[in-house]
This record gives structure tokens, sequence and C-alpha cells, in this order.
């Protein structure tokens, strides 16, 4: 029997954490995290775009249209 209550939609949910200390993993856990990513070990570039938070508005017609990937805005 599938399950349709808040419990399903909440087990798909995703929090990345970007950090490049792995002692803060646990810690960054107890506040949601479920994914942790250092990106001193990931080959190629993890952030596509850097962007004042002022560009908000330009930053997500990027990613509607598929041209940014992974952003960070900055404030």
């Amino acid at each position: 029997m599938a399950n349709f209550g808040p419990s399903a939609s909440l087990a798909s949910i995703r929090i990345v954490g970007v950090e490049l200390i792995p002692a803060r993993k646990v810690l960054a856990g107890k506040f949601g995290m479920t994914h942790f990513v250092n990106p001193e070990e990931v080959g190629g570039d993890l952030i596509t775009h850097v962007m004042p938070l002022e560009k908000i508005r330009e930053g997500f017609d990027q990613m509607h249209k598929g041209e940014s990937i992974r952003s960070v805005m900055v404030y």
C-alpha cells in the first residue's frame, strides 16, 4: 500500500550541504542536511554561477531556462 501522506513527501526532500570541513557534517545533519558535498573532492565546477542577491530574479530566470544548474546568491 502506497503512502501519500506528509511523510511520503518529506522522504523525497534533499538538503545538500556544501562544506570544506568534514567535521561539520554531523552538526549540519542535526539542522536537517541530508547530503554532504566537499567541493575540494568533486571534479569539475561545482558552482555554475555566482551573483549578487539583487539579481535573484535573473537567477530564477536562468534556472527556469536551464542555463544555470548550481548558483550561489551573495548578499
